[in-house]
């Protein structure tokens, strides 16, 4: 898919060596870009946990030609595993296998993979492909007659396009249309503000006692649901290494240091409390002699693209999904073969502004309706309302009944309870973005590349004008 060379080699700036920043720049120097990734921080990740890899985002590994790589990094995770945060009662149970059964399509597998196995992995490939990282460069901003990116050095990067892959706090956010108006009522039942807090934990330890025997097994990941909070486990690196996390409302004052993955070893300061909560919840806490946390704004945004500058937001600029869905990492991914295969189209400069409108057309539809789809279930699964939690607890049961019985009744009933979630899983993003460009590529390099009026004004419109349809 990614074997075609653009007609016309553009000048990328990718803002971030994030998971999503480091997938876009391979990608796109794929396809025959000049690609230079910039990041404030030094030549090393600075998250140590675990990561989820869910269908969706295995199966564009697996294009990428990385299957012996997934085989030797990556293990398998077959099983969902739900539990109270208080009481530690098990609730249920989604066995991921039964989804690959119902879809029978040859869905990837769901997988856990260490972070810094799968950073490096991506560092290594977009390198391969060409492209350029500068670790320890800080942006400072934009140049404002060439909207050229600067750098604290003094160094002006040439960019005809720029990708933010920067997080929920992007520098670039500033560039785009702000909060997407008919997200209102759904936001009005979450917080605007979450702490996502990780704490790496030796299975040495958890292995020790008896107290967690069968708790963070390296075929499950599990979570403990709260009252507006989720706690969830898993393992990873070969059963070396296990990830304990929290995510819960946020009402602190937030500082400079909350936008960014910070050392801290002061729960008190980030307002969690986890002393009320079930033993084994409470044991897992006291075995990280620290963590790790960043706050995340609950912030849906209208646009993913601007015009002035020209920007695209992928990965957590993008995203408003909250922090511990097993899809939030796909999403990047995604982003990353998404701007690929439109970018070995474009024939000429003169396009851009149209290639930046076809990819907001292709994204941001599915990014609306996996946003909704997860607010829904957080809202479902962690709300304080007694009537809520009992539904909760039926189809949680339910769940586990499914997956011990798979006739076509059962079948029906388990896609009415979690088939937005299957939807989302088996999603291939390689067939959405070239079944677009089949049909709609010739609106874009079937006409002059010389747009009407400024070459800057970003026409939304013009390839939804043509189509009279957005992608789902």
């Amino acid at each position: 898919m990614l074997d075609q060379k653009a007609k016309v080699r553009l000048n990328f700036v990718v803002v971030g060596a994030s998971l999503a920043g480091l997938a876009s720049a391979y990608t796109l120097a794929k396809v025959g870009h000049k690609v230079v990734v910039v990041d404030v921080v030094p030549d090393i990740p600075l998250s140590y946990g675990t990561i989820g890899s869910s269908p969706s985002m295995t199966s564009i590994l697996v294009q990428w030609g990385l299957q012996k790589q997934i085989d030797e990094l990556f293990q398998v995770c077959n099983n969902c595993r739900f539990f109270s945060a208080t009481t530690g009662d098990f609730l249920g149970c989604l066995n991921r296998s039964l989804m690959e059964e119902i879809k029978s399509d040859g869905t990837a597998g769901f997988m856990i993979a260490y972070y810094n196995d799968l950073h490096r992995l991506l560092r290594e490939i977009a390198a391969q492909a060409g492209a350029q990282t500068l670790f320890n460069s800080l942006v400072t901003g934009l140049d404002p007659t060439t909207d050229n990116v600067m750098l604290a050095t003094g160094e002006i990067l040439e960019a005809d396009l720029i990708i933010a892959a920067d997080g929920c706090h992007s520098l670039f956010r500033r560039y785009i249309v702000d909060e997407h108006p008919e997200h209102e009522e759904l936001l009005s039942l979450i917080p605007p503000r979450f702490v996502h807090m990780m704490l790496p934990i030796s299975m040495d330890k958890v292995r020790e006692d008896k107290d967690l025997d069968g708790i963070l097994n390296p075929i499950s990941w599990d979570y403990w649901l709260g009252d507006g909070y989720i706690c969830h486990g898993n393992v990873s690196n070969h059963e070396q290494n296990s990830l304990f996390a929290i995510v819960q409302p946020f009402s602190g004052e937030e500082k400079p240091e909350h936008k960014i993955w910070t050392q801290s070893s002061d729960f008190a300061a980030y307002g969690v409390d986890y002393s009320g909560l079930d033993i084994r919840v409470q044991k897992l806490f006291g075995m990280a002699s620290d963590f790790w946390a960043k706050i995340y704004e609950n912030r849906p945004l209208e646009t993913i693209v601007g015009a002035s500058p020209k920007v695209i937001l992928v990965g957590e600029a993008a995203h408003s999904i909250l922090p511990g869905s097993y899809h939030f990492p796909a999403l990047a991914f995604e982003d990353a073969q998404t701007l690929g295969y439109l970018f070995s189209k474009i024939q000429d400069k003169g396009q851009i502004s149209k290639f930046l409108a076809a990819y907001e057309d292709i994204r941001q539809p599915r990014l609306k309706f996996v946003y909704e789809s997860e607010l829904k279930y957080r809202v479902g699964l962690t709300s304080p309302d007694a009537t809520l939690r009992q539904r909760r607890d039926q189809l949680l049961k339910r769940l586990s009944e499914y997956n011990a019985s798979t006739s076509p009744a059962d079948v029906e009933t388990l896609m009415t309870d979690w088939g937005a979630d299957f939807e989302i899983m088996s999603y291939d993003a390689t067939v959405h973005v070239t079944d677009w460009w089949r049909q709609y590529g010739s609106s874009i390099v079937g006409v002059s590349p010389q747009l009407n009026g400024p070459e800057d004004e970003l026409e939304i419109g013009v390839v939804t004008e043509v189509t009279e349809h957005v992608i789902e």
